[in-house]
């Protein structure tokens, strides 16, 4: 799109348009001649890691003080943004994961965490991972929602922890009596520790002082050791455990990566990638295609904790209306609310056009009307 103007339809305004860079296709053709048309994407696959902190690693050496996750501050930190850069992030993750070694958390002993998206559940996610563990994030509506708890009790019972996370144990305290847990079991918490359980900060495990045990947990990392198992929405029945090694999360970005994201495109596309988004890391497109793929490229997520739901979604709109992305991904009922609001609200949609270059959605059909 090249710079242009826009006339209103009455004539008498107009507004002038940001050029758009459109990518290029990269897309072979093949007619065969019974018809079929076979479509090949010729980008190569490139950027494959190893594995899910590899990313991190990279990052925090040649990127050190680029954002790689942002979320509000709360209570008496005020209303701005606390940014964790990557170099301080994979410190913390390196501090963690030793501490989670003394807790006896490892391979065969998996991390699940109970808690919403925010930096201290990727910071625990990442340090599990590291230290050869798998990690099941679950939908805090099992933990927080729920009056029985039992989808939390089959899948604590399906995945069997070793350990749990929650952000605050006081609002948690329901789902842990819930899940009988015996006194030792290690129940790790941001703030107000939980009763009844070994209550562990995860503050206290971030000052542990690194040691040459988890390089040696990093170095014994492979592509095919599980890294998470996912679960399934239950939308059939119960809950089903999926497992995700550290080679198929890689290479579902590297191929996310190949549609688009050639170095030179990047370029082309203003850097690296900046997104605001709340879609849950429960769930493969938020915590796989969105949070693993930021990371591998050295992007920034700033965690938004709105939704689109009625009393939500005003606290989408000010965090978009605060932060310029480049990317937006979700869901097409919050591009409904948006498209709406958009509409409407002229200052939203100078801050979210004013950087934007690529708009994508998953999870359901979109309704034409809307795209």
């Amino acid at each position: 799109m090249t710079e242009s103007a826009m006339i209103s339809a009455s004539g008498s305004q107009t507004i002038a348009m940001r050029a758009a860079p459109y990518l290029p296709v990269h897309l072979h053709v093949e007619t065969r001649h019974n018809g079929e048309l076979v479509l090949t994407n010729t980008n190569p696959l490139f950027g494959v890691m190893p594995h899910v902190l590899s990313p991190l690693q990279h990052w925090a050496l040649h990127s050190p003080d680029t954002v790689w996750l942002a979320q509000r501050h709360t209570g008496k930190h005020g209303h701005g943004w606390a940014e964790l850069g990557y170099a301080a992030a994979w410190d913390y993750v390196r501090s963690i994961a030793t501490g989670l070694i003394d807790l006896g958390i490892g391979p065969g002993a998996p991390m699940m965490v109970l808690s919403r998206n925010s930096i201290e559940h990727a910071l625990i996610s990442y340090a599990s991972m590291a230290v050869g563990a798998f990690v099941t994030p679950v939908t805090p509506a099992y933990s927080l929602l729920s009056k029985d708890h039992a989808r939390l009790r089959q899948a604590f019972d399906m995945i069997g922890p070793a350990a749990l996370f929650v952000e605050d144990g006081e609002a948690f305290q329901a789902a842990l009596n819930a899940l009988n847990l015996p006194d030792d079991f290690p129940v790790i918490h941001v703030r107000k520790p939980p009763v009844r359980v070994r209550s562990v900060s995860l503050w206290d495990l971030a000052e542990t002082l690194i040691d040459e045990r988890i390089d040696a947990r990093l170095a014994a990392l492979k592509p095919d050791m599980p890294a998470k198992v996912m679960l399934t929405s239950g939308s059939t029945g119960k809950p089903k455990a999926v497992i995700n090694t550290h080679g198929m999360i890689a290479a579902n970005v590297a191929m996310i990566r190949s549609v688009y994201d050639e170095p030179a495109e990047m370029a082309q596309l203003g850097g690296k990638p900046v997104m605001v988004n709340f879609l849950p890391w429960s769930h493969t497109l938020g915590g796989n295609a969105i949070l693993h793929y930021l990371t591998h490229v050295g992007g920034s997520l700033y965690v938004d904790w709105g939704a689109p739901t009625q009393d939500k979604f005003a606290e989408t709109v000010r965090n978009l209306s605060e932060v310029a992305a480049t990317h937006h991904t979700t869901v097409p009922a919050a591009w409904t609310m948006l498209a709406t609001e958009l509409e409407r609200n002229s200052a939203l949609a100078k801050v979210f056009f004013s950087r934007l270059v690529i708009m994508a959605y998953g999870g359901a059909n979109m309704g034409q009307d809307i795209y």
